[in-house]
């Protein structure tokens, strides 16, 4: 019976020597796996705060780049009023240079005109105008000139007209006596020189009104 009794608390002490040392390897791997458990937690906190710094710099980024952006477009928004602006200017600039080619031409044609030789405004003694050159600008009101006579008898009037910049009005087309008035309507689009010639129908003398129309300021 004690023999018996000696083998059983044998048996039970080995039992507990194993379950120790099986607590003590469990108690071991648990600890390795805690270990580890706290390894991956520190390990997904830094890569969450990596994460999270990335993505605050990509936030900086792209709002820097949005500010960036609507600089871009100010600017470019301001480069196409100037550009506007100056191509404003340039159709002024060449309009004007226009105008003021249109007029050097017209005086440059009146000088041409003075030194013609043409006796303008007169025919003879008794066919002639109070004015034989008229320098007038387009759209100017009508002007109204004398055309002396001195015949007795009645007569008529023929003209000729060359060019455009301006036109002629008769009070009367047939008459006696000293003088009659006509009118010289500049144009309102076209200038240049017009030149009236204007004949009798008594002894066909031919007096001539030049009209030279320089554009309006």
């Amino acid at each position: 019976m004690k023999k018996n009794s000696s083998v059983i608390m044998l048996v039970l002490a080995v039992l507990l020597m194993i379950s120790c040392f099986l607590n003590i390897y469990l108690f071991g791997i648990s600890q390795n796996r805690y270990n580890d458990y706290e390894q991956y937690y520190d390990l997904s906190h830094d890569t969450i705060r990596e994460n999270e710094a990335l993505t605050a710099q990509k936030d900086d980024l792209l709002s820097s780049s949005e500010k960036s952006l609507q600089i871009a477009e100010e600017q470019l928004k301001q480069a196409e009023k100037e550009k506007t602006a100056l191509n404003e200017e340039a159709e002024a600039l060449r309009k004007d240079l226009a105008e003021k080619t249109k007029k050097a031409d017209a005086y440059e044609e009146l000088f041409r005109i003075l030194n013609d030789g043409t006796i303008y405004g007169y025919g003879d003694e008794n066919f002639r105008t109070s004015e034989g050159i008229l320098l007038m600008k387009a759209g100017d009101p009508g002007h109204t000139i004398s055309l002396t006579t001195g015949f007795e008898n009645t007569f008529q009037i023929d003209y000729t007209v060359t060019g455009e910049s301006a036109e002629i009005f008769w009070n009367e087309e047939a008459w006696s006596g000293t003088s009659t008035t006509f009118e010289i309507l500049p144009s309102k689009t076209k200038t240049g020189t017009t030149v009236f010639e204007i004949r009798n129908s008594l002894n066909n003398t031919v007096c001539k009104v030049c009209a030279v129309v320089v554009p309006a300021e």
